[in-house]
Formats: structure tokens, C-alpha cells, sequence
């Protein structure tokens, strides 16, 4: 489902419990995926096609930490893969600096050729992210070596600001795994998962 380059579910594991989380990859071709902080809405490509409360799956491998940097309405980005250190800043220009950034890229399950592309500098843009990527780690801490990419649903939470008006921040709820080739955890295997033996022959003869 997702390209590679000679990596395989074993070495996503071991990438994963080595993450370090900060030249970005082109976008050309892609969509990007929006989020509005004033709203809390997700949308995508350039028709800003609405997609709030929707799920996407998160390609892992492309998970990166880097920073971008805002100079004369042009942003400048380096990043690195999660599992590298985050790289060097970038030298200021004309008196603005660079600030942490993260991004991903996504796809729909039913829809795996459209290429969504998250990438956010903002303190909760990076939170979201890592968030996630939390979540997985720990799952392969834990012994998960293949179900390692998450499907999440397209959400926000808010606070309120000291001007007073409403912030959101994005959120992306993992409702579910997806292996290498696109095949999803079935709730039925995490449930045998947490059964012993004797009681899986006990439901069966049932």
C-alpha cells in the first residue's frame, strides 16, 4: 500500500524504537492537508475540499521533524526521517527565525494513489504529530512489528486564548492499524489477542 525502499515492517520497528523526535521531499504531485486553527476544520487540494471527522491512514515511514522558516512570504524547510537527529536550523533572515516543524504523508484507505501531505510548525500542529507517533512506538515497543501504521479520524480540541478568542489544534484519533499492504487489524484478532487458549476452544466448540 505504502512505497519503500528497502525496508520492511522488522525495520520499521527497529526505526521506531530508535526516533529521535525534528532536505525536505518534494509535495509536487500531492495534496496538501489543511488545518484551520480558527475553525478546527480539515481540508485538502487546492479546491479546499472539506474533510473533518474523516480518517486517513499515516504512512509511518514518512513521518519527519525539521524546521521551516518564514522569509519574504516563502517558507524554507530542512527535515530529517524520525529516527535521524533533528537537523541544524537554518540561519535567520531579516530578523525571523526558524521554528521546529513536523509532517507526514497520508492517504485515504479506499483511495491510496491520492497523497495527502501534513506539515505544520506550529506549537499544536507538532503536538498532534507526535502524538501519534508516540502511540506507534509504543506499539512496537510492546512487540508490534507489523499493524504499525495508524488509521486516524480527522479531529481538533481548543483552548481559549488571552485575547480571548478560541484556538483549535488538530487531532488525530487512531481508530485503527493498518500493515504494509494496506490490510487492517481486524477487532476480532486484537480480541483473540487477549484470550488464552482454553478459552478460544471454549468460545469455538460454543
Amino acid at each position: 500500500m505504502f512505497p519503500t525502499t528497502n525496508n520492511s515492517s522488522t525495520n520499521l520497528a527497529s526505526m521506531l524504537a530508535e526516533t529521535k523526535v525534528a532536505e525536505s521531499n518534494t509535495s509536487q504531485g500531492k495534496a496538501f492537508l489543511k488545518f484551520d486553527f480558527k475553525t478546527g476544520d480539515f481540508a485538502y487540494g487546492r479546491d479546499a475540499e472539506e474533510i473533518t471527522g474523516e480518517t486517513i491512514v499515516i504512512n509511518t515511514y514518512s513521518i519527519q521533524h525539521g524546521w521551516t522558516l518564514w522569509a519574504n512570504g516563502t517558507p524554507k524547510k530542512v527535515s530529517a526521517p524520525f529516527n535521524a537527529e533533528l537537523p541544524e536550523p537554518m540561519a535567520p533572515v531579516d530578523g525571523n527565525s526558524p521554528t521546529e516543524s513536523r509532517s507526514f504523508e497520508a492517504c485515504f484507505q479506499d483511495d491510496p494513489d491520492t497523497i495527502l501531505v501534513f506539515d505544520s510548525n506550529s506549537h499544536g500542529g507538532r503536538t498532534g504529530v507526535n502524538k501519534v507517533l508516540d502511540q506507534i512506538k509504543a506499539r512496537a515497543v510492546s512487540g508490534e512489528g507489523e499493524y504499525l501504521f495508524p488509521k486516524v479520524k480527522l479531529t481538533s480540541d481548543s483552548y481559549k486564548a488571552k485575547q480571548g478568542a478560541t484556538v483549535h489544534n488538530p487531532v488525530f484519533k487512531i481508530v485503527g492499524w493498518l500493515n504494509l499492504d494496506g490490510e487492517e487489524q481486524s477487532s476480532t484478532a486484537k480480541l483473540e489477542d487477549n484470550l488464552d487458549d482454553s478459552m478460544i476452544r471454549r468460545r469455538r466448540k460454543a
